[in-house]
């Protein structure tokens, strides 16, 4: 083809492969509060549509007093690294009673949660959270923010090339204070085998 009587030309291109930002790793940091909580960080592996469990982390309050204080526990301990993944959900289950499932709470005169195995006990949680539902988005909250209800964005779709983020999760007791805590680090690499975009 010719242009202008011009046979041939070259283009510069100067075009850089990035691929969008997914989270690698997440690492609890702290739990508090007066209502026992497992929290489940799950992943939908490529090719596959369930979900997978990848970290849990529970928090058994043991003390009434400073608004809640407890145990927090995670398996694996440290930083749960997610590996390759397509969708990235946390879901917290939380009994407001403080103690676990089969287990009913009586505090002591000193506010010590007691956990003991009663008929009466609760057998099914009490409010269930998860980080896709639109309804309940606004408890989370980024870096300081708390989320607007209705978001529907993936927790994905929060990160950027950038340091790592704090994230707190309100359990439903108040919201002038957090009770889950972790940061959640990202990097710009395909992690998943996804399309990666080019950028001027």
């Amino acid at each position: 083809m010719r242009i202008v009587d011009i046979n041939s030309f070259d283009i510069g291109v100067n075009s850089q492969a990035t691929a969008p930002a997914k989270p690698v790793t997440i690492t609890p940091t702290q739990a508090q509060g007066w209502y026992y909580k497992v929290i489940t960080i799950r992943v939908v592996r490529p090719n596959a549509t369930a979900e997978t469990v990848v970290g849990t982390v529970t928090y058994q309050p043991t003390t009434h007093n400073n608004d809640g204080q407890g145990t927090m526990t995670a398996v694996p301990s440290g930083p749960i690294t997610l590996g390759q993944y397509t969708k990235l959900v946390l879901q917290m289950d939380v009994k407001d009673d403080g103690c676990p499932l089969g287990k009913a709470a009586s505090i002591s005169n000193n506010n010590a949660v007691n956990c003991n195995s009663k008929n009466s006990a609760g057998t099914k949680y009490d409010l269930a959270l998860r980080t896709d539902d639109p309804n309940t988005s606004n408890y989370l909250f980024v870096d300081g923010s708390q989320l607007p209800k209705g978001v529907t964005l993936p927790i994905e779709n929060y990160f950027g090339c950038r340091a790592a983020q704090k994230h707190a999760w309100e359990d439903g007791g108040g919201w002038d204070r957090q009770d889950f805590f972790y940061t959640i680090s990202s990097q710009c690499s395909s992690a998943d085998g996804d399309a990666v975009p080019l950028t001027n």
